[in-house]
């Protein structure tokens, strides 16, 4: 069996990184970012006001990619403008 892992490298079962097992990342952070962008540019197109509006980041927070992107996500909405004040969080039960 060939295998490659992605964003999560495979461990033996002593905890230890599998060095025979390629591993991929990709960029979640920037993929979150761009997410952030373009739900600003979104909002603004159908004209809603942020002062009216709200954030609600739902994500698991065990898993560093997720984490990764939806932190890059928020901070590219607060970077754009929107008030950090109405971002709501709630967490995935894995």
């Amino acid at each position: 069996m060939k295998v490659i892992a992605v964003d999560d490298q495979f461990v033996n079962a002593k905890g230890k990184p599998m060095d025979t097992v390629p591993l991929v990342m990709m960029a979640a952070t920037k993929i979150g970012e761009r997410q952030g962008q373009e739900l600003y540019k979104e909002m603004q197109k159908r004209g809603w006001d942020v002062k009216e509006s709200a954030v609600m980041e739902i994500t698991a927070n065990e898993l560093d990619t997720a984490r990764r992107r939806t932190t890059g996500s928020m901070d590219a909405l607060k970077a754009a403008g929107f008030p950090e004040k109405t971002n709501l969080s709630g967490t995935y039960q894995i």
